[in-house]
């Protein structure tokens, strides 16, 4: 506690010191430089390590040195053994001999000193330093000097020595149960061996600590075991700033507060979320591809209630899909179209199960085949195309008459026939355009390959063909092209171009595909999918267009022309980012 210290001057006028000790008997950096020739005892509990004479008890965990870790057990050991002087319980403190009392401190003598001065007055080792003269005589202290503790060598002092150790103290664990009662100089020996009442280094945590007691021999391993010690996060080293947490805490810090972890959560998330993402669109595309397939194949072989058996003239009979005569080449206000309309008043007639017609069979025969093929045969003669031009007439089948006769556009350097059309098809047929339309994947029967050419076309005309639902003109490019006409029903068009080509009146409403490219296209009168997702429409001439129905993002109409255009709400173009002048 706080104590007045009667010193004297070097003349004799009396001084008050009033300066607070630290404790009874404090802990100084001075007993860290004691006399060498101490026999060394076991350090200090402070990783400072200070080596002690067997006498001292006043180096106590007041020192400014780092504080044990369980890492430690030599120290951790040092430290349940030490003695603070401010501890010690004295049994009879009244009963000591007053010639062992120190006369600073009124308490029994610790480390004992005789000042050399006359009367040989004892004091406690760690009063030397605030001393400036003896007490009783008055004799001046010489500042620096080299005072040494008593020696157990010198006959006296082992009298004195042996009587400080015989007086009788109680146990420092007293307070946590200890009753253990004798010698203070058997103190530290009980504690390192009998007392089994030392607490853990954590037991004194502000918001509760570890309530474990017991001997000296297990408290390393209940420290390394405690869950209240203070431990560094494993992963510190990459990147964690958490260098102590409790033990107990740790694993919960690991596996959900550790920055470390978190980021790796993170990168584990965003991946699954990208390969769920990438297998989402993979089955997509192939739900896709097999409708796509399913519409070919339907094509090419439909089931019995949608085959139409045809007898013309007795002479020709053929057996073809009612969706020839009910696409766009059979318009319903066509007579085909008009006789094969599900929705027409008037049922077709048939005789066992043959719709008969009363025309030239040969003559209607070049007729069906142009309508299954989109187009006129390219090995007819002069004579047959105009019978077929007669025949088409007769039928009132205005878009068959684009391929016979199609009217000139600026800029055509190549008309495509239907059979050049198809050849440049089955050169993709079964080809799947890959990643960013760089390679197409050809599945064949030996696996895949790749290195097959995405198709393009400058100033070519492909009028009133027919692309028969391909899923592989995917990429391909028109640039300046006719395709007037053009039968493009179910086509996939994914990264297909038609920059500044004329697709006027042409049906794409079944079309499917995104990042279309129409730029300065001609659009007139066409008619558009509901979804326009990524289509370039620059330039376009949209006009009579019915966008108004139609959804998707980042539509670019900048500089089209929306003459007579239907479009969908200012806030709703907005919403879906779609850009316009």
């Amino acid at each position: 506690g706080d104590r007045a210290l009667a010193l004297f001057s070097p003349a004799g006028a009396p001084l008050r010191h009033t300066a607070p000790l630290p404790a009874r008997r404090a802990h100084t950096l001075r007993l860290h430089s004691l006399c060498a020739d101490c026999p060394p005892v076991p350090p200090c509990m402070c990783r400072c390590r200070t080596n002690l004479p067997t006498s001292n008890m006043a180096h106590i965990p007041a020192c400014g040195a780092a504080p044990v870790g369980p890492d430690d057990p030599a120290a951790l050991a040092a430290a349940a053994t030490a003695v603070d002087p401010a501890a010690l319980q004295y049994v009879d403190e009244d009963g000591v001999d007053r010639e062992l009392i120190c006369p600073v401190c009124i308490d029994p003598l610790l480390e004992p000193v005789r000042l050399p001065c006359p009367c040989k007055l004892m004091v406690c080792h760690s009063h030397v330093g605030q001393l400036g003269a003896c007490p009783t005589c008055r004799t001046v202290i010489t500042a620096g000097a080299v005072i040494q503790p008593m020696r157990r060598e010198d006959g006296g002092d082992r009298i004195v020595l042996n009587m400080l150790d015989r007086i009788g103290v109680r146990c420092i664990k007293a307070s946590h149960g200890c009753e253990w009662t004798g010698p203070r100089g058997n103190l530290t020996e009980h504690l390192g061996r009998g007392c089994a009442h030392h607490r853990c280094p954590q037991a004194d945590r502000p918001a509760g600590g570890c309530t474990w007691a017991g001997p000296l021999a297990e408290l390393p391993q209940h420290v390394d075991d405690c869950p209240f010690t203070p431990v560094p996060c494993p992963r510190v080293a990459e990147g964690c700033e958490v260098e102590q947490i409790e033990r107990r805490a740790l694993a919960q810090h690991v596996a959900d507060d550790c920055v470390v972890t978190l980021r790796e959560r993170r990168a584990d998330e965003q991946a699954a979320a990208a390969a769920a993402e990438a297998a989402a669109a993979r089955e997509a595309e192939l739900v896709r591809q097999r409708a796509a397939m399913r519409v070919a194949l339907d094509r090419v072989n439909p089931k019995g209630d949608q085959l139409v058996r045809l007898n013309v003239g007795g002479t020709f009979r053929a057996t073809t899909h009612r969706a020839t005569f009910t696409g766009p080449r059979c318009p319903p206000d066509s007579l085909l179209g008009a006789l094969f309309d599900p929705a027409a008043d008037r049922p077709v007639a048939s005789i066992d199960g043959e719709v008969f017609l009363d025309r030239d069979g040969p003559t209607f025969a070049l007729l069906l085949r142009s309508l299954v093929e989109g187009g006129a045969p390219p090995d007819l003669s002069a004579v047959q195309r105009d019978t077929l031009a007669a025949e088409a007439a007769f039928w009132r089948l205005d878009l068959l008459q684009d391929p016979l006769g199609p009217v000139a556009m600026p800029g055509i350097t190549r008309v495509y026939t239907q059979a050049e059309l198809d050849h440049a098809i089955d050169r993709c047929a079964g080809v799947v355009l890959a990643q960013e339309n760089i390679y197409i994947l050809r599945y064949g029967g030996n696996g895949v390959s790749h290195g097959v050419a995405v198709q393009s076309f400058g100033g070519a005309s492909f009028a009133g063909l027919n692309f028969g639902a391909a899923i592989c003109i995917r990429g391909w490019i028109f640039r300046g092209c006719d395709l007037r006409g053009a039968n493009l029903v179910g086509c996939d068009l994914s990264g297909c171009k038609f920059v500044g080509s004329n697709l006027a009146g042409v049906d794409l409403s079944l079309c499917t595909g995104g990042g279309i490219v129409m730029a300065d296209a001609v659009l007139e009168g066409a008619r558009l999918p509901q979804d326009l997702t990524g289509w370039n429409l620059t330039g376009a001439n949209l006009t009579g267009v019915d966008l108004s129905k139609c959804t998707g993002q980042g539509v670019n109409l900048f500089h089209a022309i929306l003459v007579g255009a239907r479009l969908p709400s200012v806030q709703q173009r907005k919403q879906r980012q779609w850009r316009s002048t």
